[in-house]
């Protein structure tokens, strides 16, 4: 899976936090996943005072037919 994605610092005066919003999509497969495809949107936001992420795709996939 490849992902392209904007990250963004939240506006002061909030913790040090980042979101960041982009695009995903399969770029290959092999074994059982081979011939899969899809493609969607991510959705992310890292809080840098307790080291959590939070990640969010949607989107769809399926096989070459």
């Amino acid at each position: 899976v490849f992902t392209k994605a904007r990250i963004c610092p939240f506006p002061a005066p909030t913790p040090p936090r980042s979101f960041a919003r982009g695009k995903w999509r399969v770029v290959g497969a092999t074994g059982v996943y081979a011939g899969l495809q899809g493609q969607g949107k991510i959705y992310a936001t890292a809080d840098f005072t307790n080291g959590q992420i939070t990640i969010a795709r949607d989107g769809t996939v399926g096989r070459d037919e």
